[in-house]
């Protein structure tokens, strides 16, 4: 063997060393401070934080297809409910202030996978119990539903129950209220995420509207969380086998902090390490964290409320799949993560009065947008899109058709608009706003709620 060939073997290894210490230098220790293990745990492998008006007695809620339970923690590990369901509980998820017969109510919900149901419950803010509410028949999906997620817009302030299969197939659902304290789903959009493989974990971005769906194969997509678009294109933010991130990508979970900041987190079943990406575009890799006696993870959860004396900078949960049943849920302090803290930007219980931006709509559209926030006290902003200089109309009217207020009355020049509308002088109840310009007119509901 020459010298210079051996010359070359020595830099190829070298580089191979170099690619290693560059993927796994940039690697965070942390250590668990809570292992959430039920009498009659099997497989917790999804998990959902619920934040309390008092975020100190705020709960975990875990689903577990194994043992066809769900069960619910406080944050010292404390069991406060178990609850026997009739299939195998996938994904599950929560979205705070769903007007459900009038009240605004803090909702869970979860695939069944045995079923083929989503599954709604509600979170009782005295008693800290889930009660069931209801669920709905997915229609069927492509190797039944796998994954699941909720979002609420932050344009349009409507909710939606999220679900993929096992295979590529995405469904969405519009969540309505039915009036008798249930809750349906209208299906707005089935699509494909990739080209292959199946996908489990999905997150929404409430601040965004963005959705982030990982298939397992590929890694993670990136879509526009309004269902405007029925085909939507799909952006790969996060590919396997770039970082360290390895196949068979599970959970996905999003930090918030300001000024669009914060992370996006991923799971993988392939090893015990975690992804953290930007949260901002182009979604940067940051760090790599390697969480002790936690692997082969599943589902994984965030919070950056201040939940009190253990977790006073906010908690990251992670499924624990290694080794044997029962697998439990790990808790650990998210100032541990060495990630950047901001307990004070986003409560996920509060009405976050000022929408994001998302440019979707094509400057030829006439379009009416959902005010937001809705149900609103005492102002809320309604949006409209002018595809020509015309003169516009948009008036107020109450639930027998009366007209209670005219807000635009004149020419407008083609353009995008929001006008912010007061009830202050009206009660409470339901009224309709309507624009109109030329041959189009729309109208949409509001509720006012003191």
């Amino acid at each position: 063997m020459t010298p210079i060939y051996n010359y070359k073997i020595l830099l190829f290894w070298l580089h191979i060393i170099t690619l290693n210490v560059m993927l796994y230098a940039q690697t965070t220790t942390v250590t668990p401070v809570l292992s959430l293990a039920a009498s009659g745990i099997a497989d917790q492998d999804d998990m959902c934080i619920w934040i309390a008006p008092d975020a100190s007695q705020s709960i975990i809620i875990t689903s577990d297809k194994g043992a066809n339970k769900l069960f619910v923690y406080d944050l010292t590990g404390n069991t406060l409910q178990t609850i026997n369901v009739p299939g195998k509980p996938g994904n599950i998820d929560i979205r705070y202030n769903f007007l459900l017969s009038g009240e605004m109510t803090d909702i869970v919900g979860y695939n069944d996978r045995s079923n083929g149901t989503i599954v709604f419950y509600k979170v009782d803010p005295s008693t800290r119990q889930l009660i069931f509410v209801s669920n709905f028949d997915d229609g069927g999906m492509s190797g039944n539903n796998y994954g699941f997620c909720l979002y609420s817009s932050p344009t349009t302030g409507l909710y939606y129950a999220i679900a993929s299969s096992k295979s590529t197939q995405m469904k969405q659902w519009e969540l309505t209220d039915n009036g008798d304290g249930t809750i349906d789903g209208i299906l707005k959009r089935t699509w494909n995420n990739g080209s292959s493989d199946i996908t489990e974990g999905l997150v929404a971005d409430d601040e965004t509207g963005q959705l982030y769906c990982a298939n397992e194969g590929e890694g993670i997509y990136k879509y526009d969380a309004d269902p405007i678009v029925s085909n939507p294109p799909g952006t790969l933010v996060a590919a396997v086998g770039e970082n360290g991130l390895e196949d068979d990508v599970e959970g996905i979970t999003i930090y918030y902090a300001a000024n669009g900041e914060g992370y996006l987190m991923a799971s993988s079943q392939g090893n015990s390490r975690f992804k953290v990406y930007e949260r901002k575009e182009p979604h940067n890799f940051v760090v790599t964290i390697d969480v002790e006696n936690a692997g082969s993870t599943d589902g994984i959860d965030v919070t950056n409320v201040n939940l009190g004396a253990v977790f006073p900078e906010g908690m990251f949960l992670v499924h624990d799949g290694s080794g044997s049943a029962p697998y439990p849920v790990r808790a650990c302090r998210y100032e541990d993560l060495g990630l950047t803290v901001d307990t004070a930007y986003w409560n996920p219980r509060e009405l976050h009065p000022t929408p994001v931006e998302i440019n979707y709509l094509e400057p030829s559209d006439f379009f009416l947008d959902q005010n937001y926030p809705n149900p609103y006290n005492p102002a809320t902003i309604i949006r409209y899109t002018v595809s020509s200089p015309q003169f516009i109309s948009l008036k107020v009217f109450d639930v027998q058709g009366n007209e209670v207020l005219t807000l635009v009355n004149e020419t407008k020049p083609a353009g995008k608009y929001q006008y912010e509308f007061s009830g202050s002088n009206l009660t409470s109840g339901v009224y309709f706003y309507r624009l109109q310009s030329g041959s189009f007119s729309n109208t949409k509901k509001m509720i006012l709620l003191k």
